[in-house]
């Protein structure tokens, strides 16, 4: 009786997790979209000077996302451990110490505003733009301290597996705030009309966190803390090794731009743009698709259960080569006549740059599950090293290649060593720590890829035959080969057993509670998913 009440107290965590990646999706392609039809509008009211100033501080505001340190994962992780090990206590001190350090980071980007605003007068060309700038920083810099401590109930909210209230968050702020800045612009408000939208659609969002919070967590509350106690080194420390791996991320893509003004001209620079946005907007899908397992492996490892880590690990990753093998497929079969399309011929030679980052990412991140299963169980530090290899090896290869040739050659720049660490070094290293054996886990990586490769003949036959320039025709391609792929795939790539937890998670919810328990054979590894739909009240 024991053991069916707690059944009935789980989470449907496939339901849960496909939910969240669904409308994280959506939150990404709604964001896309409204910047793709309000970035002109916007400009269209403020005038090339003054949206040039808005861009200005907003490349300030920017950066003070660096202030994180890393701490949002390292909330999410341990926070999902304690849960896993049913300890309440670590819950709320671990919850405690990150509120703490979160508000001094406030208070630090509070200064920062201060002193960005006193320079103003520097910065800007006229006193006109100095009043103007000193006002818009400090009302923005005050919108982000706010927000820092709303970043610990996210990590909650993450950690308690609730990616889909968190997004949902995120697409009603987004409605809001894109709503409100039309009404401001369209009524004759400028750039301090702008802060002012951003800051006041802040408030109802962290609220919103707070609230969500509560519910989810009725028994926590906060507690002071040692400033230099256990927690506090053990947050920071895992913090500044995801904050290296993040670093590195984004100078390797920050430093192409670098790259190509110097060895190729400042107006290839636009070129390659086009094919790192295209290819940036993949990352942030497959983020948006498969970031909310990380919690899972930290609470299975809070409960010590290695072998559904390695079988949630190999799962997954099959998941996420399909999703990545079939975005990739589209950025390299719909790529040229959508750039020819959007901004025309003379910028169709973004596309051979695009085709060599979307194959490179096709590796990269169909092994998402992988990186996410090290930030996970906190074995990430070596991965940190790894990624700075990466990035140097990025860097130097794209300088050489650049000098012959061009922006095609920091591509490939980019391409050679995500290959090679994607393939040999990453792989190694995460089987090491997993458990995982390396033949069965490259084995199954090649099969996924071979397989997801079958189930794209049927969408490369209708490409090659029925693709043109235009965004009703590339529509109605991508739907049609998107309903091919997801058959094929669904019936090809997975086992019986597979296609009933994928069945589990897209499944509409009822009212009845509903227990299944499914057992995942994954060569010698084995997963047991517990689902249950049940009231998503806490309060029980």
């Amino acid at each position: 009786m024991r053991e069916s009440n707690l059944e009935s107290k789980q989470r449907s965590t496939a339901r849960l997790l496909a939910s969240g990646s669904a409308l994280r999706s959506a939150n990404l392609v709604a964001q896309i979209v409204v910047g793709f039809f309000l970035t002109p509008f916007v400009i269209h009211h403020l005038g090339d000077r003054m949206y040039g100033l808005w861009v200005l501080v907003g490349t300030f505001i920017g950066y003070y996302g660096l202030l994180d340190l890393g701490l949002g994962n390292a909330i999410t992780r341990y926070v999902a451990r304690a849960l896993g090990k049913g300890d309440r206590e670590e819950c709320g001190t671990v919850f405690s110490t990150a509120l703490q350090l979160y508000i001094c980071l406030g208070v630090v980007v509070v200064a920062l505003s201060a002193v960005f605003a006193f320079l103003s007068s520097f910065l800007a060309h006229s006193q006109q733009d100095a009043a103007l700038f000193w006002k818009v920083i400090l009302i923005l810099g005050f919108s982000v301290a706010f927000s820092f401590p709303a970043n610990v109930y996210a990590g909650l909210l993450g950690a308690e597996l609730r990616q889909d209230c968190m997004a949902l968050t995120e697409i009603l702020t987004q409605l809001l705030r894109t709503s409100l800045i039309i009404a401001v612009l369209m009524g004759g408000g400028k750039v301090l009309a702008l802060a002012w939208v951003t800051f006041l659609c802040n408030v109802p969002r962290m609220a919103s966190y707070v609230a969500l919070t509560r519910r989810q967590f009725p028994w926590l509350r906060y507690r002071p803390q040692p400033w230099i106690g256990k927690w506090t080194k053990t947050l920071m420390s895992y913090g500044a090794f995801a904050s290296i791996s993040t670093v590195s991320d984004q100078l390797r893509v920050n430093a192409d731009a670098f790259v190509v003004t110097a060895y190729v001209g400042l107006a290839a620079v636009t070129h390659f743009r086009i094919a790192g946005f295209m290819a940036s907007c993949f990352v942030n899908l497959m983020i948006a698709v498969v970031g909310g397992i990380q919690p899972w492996f930290s609470r299975m490892e809070g409960m010590g259960n290695h072998q559904a880590i390695r079988g949630t690990l190999l799962f997954a990753t099959k998941l996420s080569i399909s999703v990545a093998s079939f975005v990739g497929f589209a950025l390299v079969a719909w790529g040229k006549p959508f750039i020819q399309r959007w901004m025309g011929s003379s910028y169709l030679d973004a596309y051979p740059c695009l085709v060599v980052l979307s194959l490179g990412y096709v590796i990269a991140l169909g092994q998402s599950p992988s990186r996410l299963l090290l930030y996970g169980i906190s074995k990430h530090k070596i991965f940190a090293l790894i990624n700075s290899v990466d990035g140097i090896a990025n860097l130097g290869l794209s300088i050489w290649l650049a000098r012959t040739l061009g922006i095609f050659g920091v591509a490939l720049g980019t391409f050679i060593p995500t290959l090679v660490i994607k393939l040999t070094v990453q792989p190694l290293y995460v089987c090491h720590v997993s458990g995982t054996p390396f033949i069965q886990y490259l084995r199954e990586l090649v099969r996924s890829l071979l397989l997801a490769g079958l189930a794209l003949v049927v969408p490369v036959v209708i490409s090659v035959r029925f693709v043109t320039a235009t965004y009703t025709n590339l529509a109605v391609v991508g739907s049609v080969s998107l309903i091919c792929y997801a058959v094929v795939t669904y019936f090809l790539q997975f086992t019986r057993q597979q296609r009933e937890i994928i069945r589990e998670a897209v499944r509409p919810r009822v009212k009845t509670v509903v227990r299944r328990k499914v057992l995942i054979s994954e060569g010698d590894a084995a997963l047991t998913v517990v689902n249950s739909s049940i009231p998503t009240s806490r309060n029980e």
